[in-house]
């Protein structure tokens, strides 16, 4: 190559802008087959239009610029000859007749117009005339609103996902041992001698085509084929791209993550909790967020996250150091036809549209997972916050965006208008509510939820009660004038026990998860007063007897 041709070439290639992992990249106008002053040209506008944006944008329209060059080299395969003034016309004429979206169709000719705009201003001889930029508009598709996925779905896919992952475990087991000359294997058949000769001619993997089209393989050759060929035998010792989905949704589901970020996290991925033993986080990194982003995960659960990143890591780790470098840090590896690498988008895509079919499953896609996560723990805690914690996001904003697509609005209005008509009643003296909360004629002792007597619950006695109200501060009954608590009665003295016993568990358990301000708030001047006050001066034989009862008795369930 000479000096010239190869400057020439070199003026073709753009270095692309490396990733948080990485990776270099770059791509190449040489590769488009175009005449060199054109594909020049188309390089600088690239760069022009191109340097600003994220490496993904970036690489989507490296996609429209390639599609763009065959269509001109298919219809155009003079090389010497200037583009017509028409060419977007007729390029727009092409897309309306692939099977792409209204948007997808609009999008790359957008891109296509941007650049080819941008490369006549650099160099006007490569289109005859000006460029004509009256273009046919697409319509637009109906935007398809994303649904979260119903709870049977998501735990029929688990279902589904667990069982392959155990079939994997078993499969690549069992190949292990055949290819390392275990003694278990040496009755089963001879697979195991093909095994480890064929690994040790691919230098720890199968050989290449390269490889065996050599004449002194014929033998490895004929070995292969007698062993159903590549596929079957890497499939055997080896994890597959079909393997590592089963893994990728389990793990997807249990983080409730972004699909893109969670099939680029690390294989050291897994942090101790700084207070509990029993947990562990899983963490990954969001590039859009800016932020390392985590869950909780139980350590001893056989399908949490940090299980199931275990289990991959064990059985994809011989395989890292077969990755290209900036990929072994992944924990997504697997080894296929092209090599060892991690899937990239397209190729989970298409391996998820065959998991669908294969299992009959409803149409679905990755991003499914996070919203129906943000939905089933709205509608199970009523919080909003609780969702947002679960998806990492640093606005509650951002989580409605999740659950805007269910009736929880709808839902919100019926529950606030219903006990907006319960306080209107409530307001009116006369109102069948209000009679019915008028104390009764002759006036009885009350029993309370902690097994304090009451001698009046609707004479307005605690603070903040009316005459002729219920009274309902039951956290208050240990301090209330209108309380009254024989000591020697042995149910109550047996329902007080009770009280003690349950407000002590609560203040444990409060205490652990790190919410002692609220059982402070509620419950702790109770259970003062019990330990200190009452529960001492109880006789010892009123004392031993009320134990007896003490299972008759029961306190409600506090939080």
């Amino acid at each position: 190559m000479t000096d010239t041709s190869q400057s020439h070439s070199e003026n073709l290639v753009i270095q692309l802008r490396a990733t948080h992992s990485g990776r270099p990249s770059a791509i190449d106008f040489g590769s488009l087959d175009l005449p060199y002053t054109l594909a020049a040209s188309l390089a600088q506008a690239y760069s022009a239009e191109a340097a600003h944006l994220s490496l993904p944008t970036q690489r989507c329209m490296w996609l429209s610029c390639k599609r763009f060059a065959k269509y001109i080299v298919s219809t155009h395969p003079s090389h010497s000859a200037a583009l017509p003034n028409d060419i977007l016309i007729k390029y727009a004429s092409f897309l309306a007749t692939l099977p792409l979206c209204g948007q997808t169709k609009s999008g790359e000719l957008r891109i296509v117009l941007n650049v080819l705009s941008c490369a006549c201003r650099i160099d006007n001889r490569i289109v005859k005339g000006h460029l004509r930029t009256d273009l046919p508009l697409f319509p637009r598709d109906e935007v398809k609103r994303s649904e979260p996925l119903p709870e049977q779905v998501v735990k029929e896919i688990l279902r589904i996902c667990q069982l392959e992952i155990e079939k994997t475990e078993a499969r690549l087991e069992l190949g292990r041992r055949k290819s390392s000359n275990d003694p278990s294997t040496k009755s089963e058949d001879r697979e195991s001698d093909a095994y480890q000769k064929l690994t040790e001619l691919g230098g720890g993997l199968l050989p290449t085509l390269n490889q065996l089209l050599k004449p002194r393989n014929e033998a490895a050759l004929r070995l292969i084929r007698a062993l159903g060929g590549l596929d079957t035998i890497r499939c055997a010792l080896f994890l597959s791209n079909r393997d590592l989905l089963h893994f990728y949704l389990a793990i997807l589901i249990q983080t409730s993550g972004n699909p893109l970020s969670i099939a680029n996290i690390e294989r050291d991925c897994i942090r101790s909790h700084p207070l509990r033993d029993d947990v562990e986080w899983v963490v990954w990194h969001k590039p859009r967020a800016k932020k390392e982003q985590r869950i909780d995960s139980m350590r001893k659960k056989m399908w949490s996250a940090g299980s199931l990143v275990r289990r991959l890591t064990k059985l994809n780790s011989n395989l890292v150091n077969f990755a290209k470098p900036w990929q072994r840090s992944k924990l997504f590896i697997a080894y296929s036809a092209a090599g060892v690498s991690v899937p990239c988008p397209q190729t989970w895509h298409s391996l998820l549209n065959a998991f669908i079919d294969e299992n009959n499953l409803i149409d679905f896609d990755f991003r499914n997972f996070r919203q129906s996560a943000a939905l089933a723990i709205y509608r199970e805690t009523r919080d909003i916050r609780a969702a947002q914690m679960r998806l990492n996001h640093r606005s509650a904003e951002t989580t409605e965006i999740y659950l805007n697509g269910s009736n929880l609005r709808q839902e919100n209005d019926r529950v606030l208008l219903k006990f907006q008509g319960k306080l209107l009643r409530m307001i009116v003296d006369e109102s069948p509510h209000r009679q019915s909360l008028k104390p009764p004629q002759e006036s009885t002792l009350a029993g309370t939820v902690f097994g304090f007597q009451c001698r009046g619950p609707f004479e307005g006695i605690a603070p903040g009660t009316r005459v002729g109200e219920r009274c309902m501060y039951f956290t208050k009954c240990a301090t209330c004038p209108g309380a009254i608590v024989p000591l020697d009665d042995v149910a109550t003295v047996a329902q007080l026990l009770k009280t003690r016993d349950v407000l002590r568990k609560h203040r444990e358990e409060a205490l652990q998860a790190g919410r002692f301000a609220r059982f402070a708030a509620l419950y702790e001047s109770t259970l003062v007063i019990l330990e200190d006050e009452l529960l001492p001066h109880v006789h010892p034989a009123v004392h031993e007897k009320a134990i007896l009862f003490l299972s008759d008795f029961d306190c409600p369930i506090l939080e």
